[in-house]
């Protein structure tokens, strides 16, 4: 038995749950669903003012295993998560590309950040597009096509840019050598071809690849951003959704990308990716917009092709938008991304916080329409 194993003996409810809460990137309110409570019954073992009843401690327990990286997925379950997946399917077109590419842009411009995170957010955005366009043209996921990612990803931002790291580096945070830059030449072609296969279980292909290339950390800056490119490419290559890995997730997907590369056991990162993938079906097949926009028919609210697009990208993940980024995502001007927006505001779909120039424009609640 494991020594963090044998700590969930001696652990009381409230360290337990402190840590799935932080590990798992919950307000005590989503905790408290996932558990199957009122927030009243939580705040109370929180408090310790009273117990759980053996069901939803063994729960808790389960949830502490798994959000740690120590619970077992059966293999059953795993493969019946694939072979659902892979029946879903999707066929990409130009049309839905520009939608999936802005949810997957997790880094926001906003004001207060400095020159250069402002300009990695611009490379993030161009080479996801860049992805989308190579693969939807039919392009080979090779060595170059993970170069000209990096080139684009760190343009302006590292001199190296497109190219291997010459140095040792550190992955910050945790214990894990990485590969020695000498070999890097021979261990990138050698993956990247292992990469291109056409496997049936093309989500344990793509999580070894990601866990290895990882490791191998074969740049000096942008190895996380360029390998979860990879990821994602190697699903759409497949047609699968791509893996919507959450900010609030991140912690999880590190803990469970550690044990792969430690343990050679990959199963909680197969099962974390199928779950990712399942969000990124969701928002491509739009479950989250069909009541949305059966009250915007049923009030009859007319909305042009831009104002659609931008309830899109607020359904579809983004929480909230400012004026520069819908300047950025339609190409326009300033003063047309106010008046998009100011439609918006006025048909009452819309709700702004702070100056209308530099303010930031957030979905109303369902239920307040």
């Amino acid at each position: 038995m494991s020594v963090r194993l044998l700590s969930l003996f001696f652990m009381n409810v409230r360290q337990k749950l402190e840590v799935i809460q932080k590990m798992g990137g919950f307000t005590q309110t989503e905790l408290a669903n996932k558990i199957g409570v009122s927030f009243v019954a939580l705040n109370s073992w929180w408090n310790q003012k009273s117990t759980p009843r053996p069901k939803k401690l063994a729960l808790i327990d389960e949830f502490y295993l798994e959000i740690t990286g120590q619970k077992i997925i059966p293999e059953d379950q795993l493969e019946a998560k694939k072979q659902a997946l892979k029946n879903r399917g999707y066929k990409y077109t130009e049309n839905n590309v520009a939608i999936i590419a802005a949810i997957l842009f997790d880094n926001v411009v906003i004001p207060g950040k400095s020159l250069t995170e402002h300009l990695e957010a611009k490379n993030h955005q161009e080479a996801l597009f860049y992805m989308f366009e190579y693969i939807l043209d039919g392009g080979r996921i090779d060595e170059k096509f993970v170069l000209r990612l990096h080139s684009i990803l760190m343009n302006g931002i590292l001199h190296e840019a497109g190219f291997y790291r010459n140095h040792g580096v550190r992955i910050v945070g945790v214990y894990l050598p990485t590969a020695n830059y000498l070999k890097i030449p021979d261990l990138m072609p050698e993956l990247m071809m292992e990469a291109a296969k056409s496997e049936k279980d093309i989500i344990k292909l793509a999580t070894n690849v990601h866990s290895r290339f990882e490791k191998i950390h074969p740049f000096s800056d942008g190895n996380g951003r360029v390998g979860r490119l990879l990821l994602n490419a190697m699903l759409l290559k497949a047609n699968l959704a791509p893996a919507i890995i959450r900010q609030e997730k991140k912690q999880l997907y590190y803990t469970y990308l550690y044990k792969a590369q430690t343990t050679e056991d990959h199963s909680l990162l197969e099962d974390f990716i199928c779950d990712s993938i399942v969000e990124g079906f969701d928002i491509l097949e739009r479950k989250y917009v069909q009541d949305f926009k059966n009250l915007i028919l049923k009030k009859k609210i007319i909305l042009a092709k831009e104002e659609m697009q931008i309830i899109d990208l607020l359904l579809f993940g983004m929480n909230s938008i400012r004026v520069s980024d819908v300047e950025d995502f339609f190409a326009v001007s300033k003063f047309t991304a106010q008046i998009y927006l100011s439609s918006l505001e006025k048909k009452g779909l819309i709700k702004r916080h702070g100056p209308k120039s530099s303010g930031i424009y957030t979905l109303l609640d369902f239920n307040v329409l």
